[in-house]
């Protein structure tokens, strides 16, 4: 497919897409192409976390700490009420809308000190639905720049990369799609 008129050297040969391709996936992002018969093309260009701007949500997990969560992956806050939370099979549930929803805590989950309080649940929409994570505090709403990680901790699966806020701390940008599968 071609939007040239004609042949040249460097037009109508059908490689600018695959250009644009090969870039995205060297920025760790995806192409995707979706054709339908007489009712056209639809090109989707998906770009990493990690070449943003994005708005986030700075949450509080313990002292010291400094974590963010991107708003696009909120779908709400709530502040946990114990009559709300149950145990079933050995994990939390909270009741959100007469649905059980798993509830992580997750400064555990991150390995500092569980919450002894009810805190907060964000609730965000990983592989299997929906799912609460259960922090301390939202502290503020910031528009950041998204920064990628290198080795060691761009193999920590739910780290999509890091962050500084604007009081100067730098945070971990979490990733709750890729929480799910670890906090199983």
């Amino acid at each position: 497919f071609s939007t040239a008129d004609a042949v040249s050297e460097t037009s109508g040969r059908g490689v600018g897409m695959d250009v644009v391709k090969a870039s995205l996936e060297k920025l760790g992002g995806a192409l995707r192409l979706k054709a339908a018969p007489a009712k056209g093309t639809t090109i989707t260009l998906q770009l990493p976390l990690t070449v943003a701007i994005i708005q986030v949500l700075v949450i509080d997990v313990g002292p010291q700490s400094a974590f963010v969560l991107p708003v696009a992956r909120v779908e709400a806050a709530l502040a946990v009420d114990a009559d709300a939370v149950s145990v079933a099979s050995g994990r939390e549930l909270i009741r959100v809308n007469g649905e059980l929803v798993p509830l992580i805590d997750l400064p555990a989950l991150l390995g500092l000190q569980p919450l002894s309080a009810p805190g907060t649940a964000i609730l965000v929409r990983g592989p299997e639905g929906l799912m609460a994570l259960r922090v301390l505090s939202i502290s503020a709403q910031e528009e950041v720049v998204a920064k990628p990680l290198g080795p060691p901790l761009s193999s920590v699966p739910f780290v999509a990369g890091a962050a500084i806020l604007a009081d100067g701390r730098a945070a971990f940008i979490l990733e709750p799609q890729r929480l799910a599968p670890v906090a199983s």
